[in-house]
């Protein structure tokens, strides 16, 4: 089909649309929903068995979105926990044996990030160092597809571009510096947490840096970009 034939095509059905009252209608609303939908933002955390996600595993997936949560252990085959994830998480091989299989943890997580026609935002502490690499390689070997959609936002990148001077940017270190308390350090469930207010706090004072009205969420997008270059 050529351009011009493609411009004709087009206006005839935008005519129709506009003598048709039924349809104009529905087209204003199915334009509007997707216009103007708020963006899906999920918080999420994976505690693994080390820090290779290429010869690692993921024993334990926490996320909150809209008030909604998921959070599930994972178990894992073979070697057991090494002393040090044991003591770090508090995590043990006997909490392990009955758990949820990893693969069908990643498929549940996927179901409940959700593939929507508005952005969806995953945010993690970390996300470019550790987690979404985990997740994707992880995923990967499973062949559960992660959507290429989604787009994945660094709080540690967020906490560096409004923070450029701090000596820490650790999870810990910013909880205590904006009034988060920990319960339970390193075990994702608590980690959602204490990583969805540290957010919260971080990009209020990103929209004030920067000009910008609204709720804290109502500039993700701009948050997602500008973390991207730091």
């Amino acid at each position: 089909m050529t351009v011009s034939r493609f411009a004709i095509d087009f206006e005839k059905s935008i005519n129709k649309i506009e003598t048709n009252p039924i349809i104009l209608f529905y087209y204003l609303k199915i334009m509007t929903e997707f216009y103007c939908e708020k963006p899906r933002v999920t918080f999420y955390d994976l505690e693994t068995t080390g820090l290779n996600y290429y010869h690692e595993r993921i024993i334990e997936i926490a996320a909150e979105s809209d008030g909604e949560t998921f959070c599930d252990l994972c178990h894992v085959d073979g070697k057991p926990l090494p002393e040090i994830i044991t003591k770090l998480t508090g995590i043990t091989d006997e909490m392990l044996t009955n758990a949820t299989p990893e693969k069908t943890v990643l498929r549940n997580f996927c179901h409940f990030v959700g593939r929507t026609r508005t952005p969806v935002y995953l945010v993690a502490h970390n996300n470019e160092g550790f987690d979404r690499w985990f997740l994707k390689v992880r995923a990967n070997n499973y062949r559960v597809r992660l959507p290429s959609s989604w787009r994945y936002v660094d709080s540690l990148q967020l906490a560096k571009l409004i923070y450029p001077n701090r000596d820490s940017y650790s999870l810990n270190s910013l909880c205590k510096d904006l009034d988060v308390t920990q319960i339970q350090a390193h075990r994702a469930g608590d980690d959602v947490r204490c990583l969805k207010e540290i957010f919260v706090k971080m990009a209020k004072t990103y929209n004030k840096q920067r000009g910008l009205s609204g709720n804290w969420d109502d500039h993700i997008s701009n948050i997602w970009e500008e973390t991207q270059l730091v």
